[in-house]
């Protein structure tokens, strides 16, 4: 009987680049199924983001309002797409006096944008990829709570939605924010 020479077989040596291939070919299906839900969370993170950041803009703001001395009114506008009230300039500008001026937000080709006394006139923008901005008001009814309403005048409190996309990717937050200077009585 001959002795067997060492090394591997032809057979041998194909069976194991299979095995080695179907291996191979699991971790890169890994790897990529990895990358990909990586890459839709950062999308999702910068969906989250850009809607926190124009609506948490916009809130602060809001909530800062001051009062008209003439009407005693915060707002000027209150519509279901855009609002407008009275704050101080020097809050927009430190190199500006502390006299009021209006403010407006407003959606414009898809940008929240903010102008002060209306300039500049297409609005500075705040926050991209907004699809959607809407406002719901409400006026403090003592012994009842709040109520809905239409008149800017008597606006207490103001429910922000808006809803931004990112790569695909939609977010919608919602914040409601009482106006410091229209608070109830307590």
């Amino acid at each position: 009987m001959r002795a067997r020479a060492r090394g591997l077989t032809l057979v041998e040596f194909l069976v194991a680049g299979i095995v080695a291939l179907t291996v191979g070919a699991g971790l890169i299906i890994l790897v990529q199924g990895t990358y990909a839900a990586h890459a839709t969370i950062i999308g999702q993170n910068a969906a989250t983001a850009n809607a926190r950041a124009a609506v948490d803009s916009l809130a602060d703001r809001l909530r800062g309002a001051q009062l008209d001395p003439a009407t005693g009114a915060a707002l000027t506008t209150a519509s279901a797409g855009e609002v407008a009230f009275w704050d101080f300039h020097s809050q927009y500008d430190d190199t500006q006096a502390r006299t009021l001026v209006r403010v407006r937000y407003f959606v414009a080709g898809g940008v929240l944008r903010r102008t002060v006394n209306n300039l500049p006139a297409s609005g500075e923008a705040i926050a991209s990829g907004v699809e959607a901005l809407a406002f719901v008001y409400y006026r403090h009814v003592p012994g009842s709570g709040w109520a809905t309403t239409t008149n800017a005048a008597d606006v207490g409190a103001v429910k922000i939605t808006a809803t931004v996309a990112n790569n695909g990717y939609r977010r919608t937050i919602t914040a409601t924010v009482q106006v410091r200077q229209k608070r109830p009585a307590h």
